[in-house]
């Protein structure tokens, strides 16, 4: 990992399981950016996706082919590789492990290094790296231009661990809702293929989106098309097997990024409440802490 990040292999999106990237800096940098589509009054959708296990569900032979890519010498790889297939894994309480064990079977595969792996971290990295990559190249992506014009910066989206927040906007400084709902579902398809290869899944349940559609009063202000004005919700995880549809949340309500409660309107009152609730329940556990 040192060596990839040495030599820039690694994209600038990924945060997760990296030196200098903590989660804050992911809520903090979608803030920015949501300021800068408010200054320029640009239309663009969110998603925030969540992966599923992520650690417990990797493909040995895809990490693998992800960690010689980086640069690790092909023989450290295909050790690692036959670790992972001949491992025996044993249940731990907290009265003792089992005698009897598991390994992995033609039949029978044991995917993932495993959540307590502390090698789990960089090696998701890798892998996560060249989905990001993938995903850069092939989606309709999302630009950010200065008010001038003359800086744009492509903002795929953000990904810390297993948590991929997507942005959309095909390029376009002011796409419709109809054309940033197509977006979205392209790009939100094109990542669950790419999270499925390396032996991931996304959270149905968890994955949302929002959309930020500006309009103009008579005068001119400007305000955020909120969800009774916007048209019908058309955003599906598409499948081989089935489509699943895509929870919209309104744009005024705040949803969840690395536990922190982000609205494209900026309203910080669900943050607010959280941390206050939160303090509320910690403070006195702290009071009546042992240690103090």
């Amino acid at each position: 990992l040192k060596n990839a990040e040495e030599l820039n292999f690694l994209t600038e999106h990924q945060y997760g399981g990296r030196q200098g990237r903590e989660a804050i800096d992911v809520p903090v940098l979608q803030a920015w950016q949501i300021e800068i589509f408010t200054l320029a009054r640009n239309n663009v959708a969110f998603t925030d996706c969540d992966a599923k296990a992520c650690y417990d569900r990797i493909v040995p032979l895809a990490l693998s082919l992800a960690q010689i890519q980086a640069g690790l010498p092909l023989e450290a790889a295909q050790f690692f590789l036959r670790t992972l297939q001949t491992l025996e894994y044993h249940l731990v309480t907290s009265y003792e492990a089992t005698d009897k064990g598991i390994s992995s079977t033609p039949q029978h595969l044991i995917y993932g290094t495993g959540q307590g792996a502390t090698d789990a971290p960089p090696n998701w990295t890798l892998l996560a790296n060249a989905c990001q990559k993938a995903y850069s190249k092939h989606s309709k992506g999302c630009s950010i231009v200065d008010p001038t014009g003359t800086i744009v910066q492509q903002a795929p989206g953000k990904m810390f661990v297993g948590d991929k927040n997507l942005m959309h906007n095909g390029h376009k400084p002011n796409p419709t809702a109809e054309e940033l709902m197509q977006y979205t579902t392209h790009d939100v398809t094109l990542w669950d293929r790419y999270i499925w290869i390396t032996g991931g899944l996304i959270e149905r349940l968890k994955t949302q989106y929002s959309l930020m559609v500006w309009t103009f009063s008579s005068k001119g202000a400007p305000n955020i098309t909120p969800e009774r004005d916007l048209p019908p919700n058309t955003v599906q995880i598409q499948r081989p097997d089935y489509n699943s549809t895509v929870k919209r949340i309104a744009p005024e309500k705040a949803g969840k990024l690395i536990r922190v409660h982000t609205a494209p309107t900026q309203q910080n009152e669900t943050e607010y409440k959280y941390l206050q609730k939160k303090i509320t329940k910690l403070l006195p556990a702290l009071a009546t802490c042992s240690a103090n």
